[in-house]
């Protein structure tokens, strides 16, 4: 039975081909389609709260697997999973009793969701306008009362509340639960990659070095970590800085190049390719414009060939699949730092 259940979880969310919140957004896109069309429009022909609610939630639900689809071609349409969404319980928030109803629960879900899946501007703007829609539909109701259809017998709105309050604990349940899994999975990496740069026994290590029997050790690299999830740049940053090498990290693209543009002149860029607005793919060009021979680190947690022609079509851009071990990353460092230490040696 179990291992039939992994084949099935495989099948729907691959996951090795994507990074921790791809694969979660492909979840949730099932879980909204899931309870809107088996769970919400069987309970809404219990309470006979009409066709036009049935219709919405059909609508969401189909919407919500179009959704999935695209996310499996490597398409993420958050915004458009959660302003369908909001326009859903806009919709329903009238015909399901108004106030008195559970649609108003649900928001907390879009709450927490702009929070999860958006950084920067768009969170704020989001959460503001999350406010001002919510107070909107509640100063409709109080000026137009009769707007608001109400429940057909008290038995209704009990089982509308009771529902509404289970489909929201289990959802808020699963995003923090999805939020805080990557935090305990973020620090158990990092103390895996400090472990392993401390070496065998975990304390300092004292290094006799026999004049000219050995090479010289190689510079420390400038490095900028480009990522908009900051638990990930914190990570990388104490990881690099604990290499030795000095590390600069920018949260967006368009926050990379501001950075180049103002001075900043890196050895090696770490480039994540899944970023809100100016993603790895757009960067990158305008970064060789400003830096055309800078080496690039594409990280990505999704190798296919979109990012293997896209490494391919730059030179000095290489690839770093998610997750990686301080072995691997220091595998694309080496180079660099060679070739770093040989021009600083010939213009010594």
């Amino acid at each position: 039975m179990i291992p039939r259940f992994e084949t099935l979880k495989e099948r729907l969310v691959p996951v090795r081909t994507q990074d921790p919140e791809q694969r979660f957004f492909q979840w949730l896109c099932l879980l909204a389609a899931g309870i809107s069309t088996c769970v919400v429009i069987p309970l809404d022909l219990l309470q006979d709260l009409g066709p036009w609610v049935d219709a919405v939630s059909l609508a969401f639900g189909l919407a919500s697997l179009a959704i999935y689809l695209e996310a499996r071609q490597g398409r993420y349409l958050k915004k458009t999973l959660l302003f369908s969404y909001m326009a859903c319980l806009d919709l329903l928030w009238f015909p399901n009793g108004g106030s008195q109803g559970s649609v108003g629960l649900h928001f907390f879900e879009v709450g927490l969701g702009l929070v999860l899946f958006f950084r920067g501007r768009f969170r704020v703007a989001g959460l503001g306008l999350l406010v001002a829609n919510i107070t909107a539909l509640l100063l409709a109701e109080r000026a137009w009362p009769d707007l608001a259809h109400p429940f057909r017998w008290p038995s209704g709105r009990l089982l509308d509340l009771s529902t509404g309050y289970a489909i929201a604990i289990v959802v808020c349940c699963l995003m923090v639960w999805y939020v805080v899994g990557g935090l305990e999975r973020e620090q158990a990496r990092l103390r895996r990659a400090l472990e392993e740069a401390r070496g065998p026994g975990g304390g300092a290590r004292v290094r006799l070095r026999v004049p000219d029997a050995k090479p010289a050790p190689r510079p420390a690299l400038s490095v900028l970590v480009v990522d908009d999830d900051e638990g990930v740049r914190r990570s990388l940053q104490a990881i690099l800085e604990g290499m030795g090498h000095a590390c600069a990290v920018a949260e967006g693209g368009a926050a990379a190049l501001a950075r180049i543009e103002g001075g900043l002149r890196p050895d090696m860029v770490l480039l994540d390719m899944d970023m809100p607005g100016l993603d790895g793919g757009a960067t990158l060009p305008r970064l060789r414009l400003l830096e055309p021979r800078v080496p690039v680190l594409l990280v990505t947690g999704r190798v296919d060939q979109a990012a293997l022609d896209l490494a391919a079509s730059h030179p000095g851009v290489s690839l770093l699949g998610k997750p990686f071990s301080l072995r691997e990353l220091e595998a694309h460092l080496d180079p660099c730092r060679t070739k770093i230490g040989q021009l600083r040696k010939d213009h010594a």
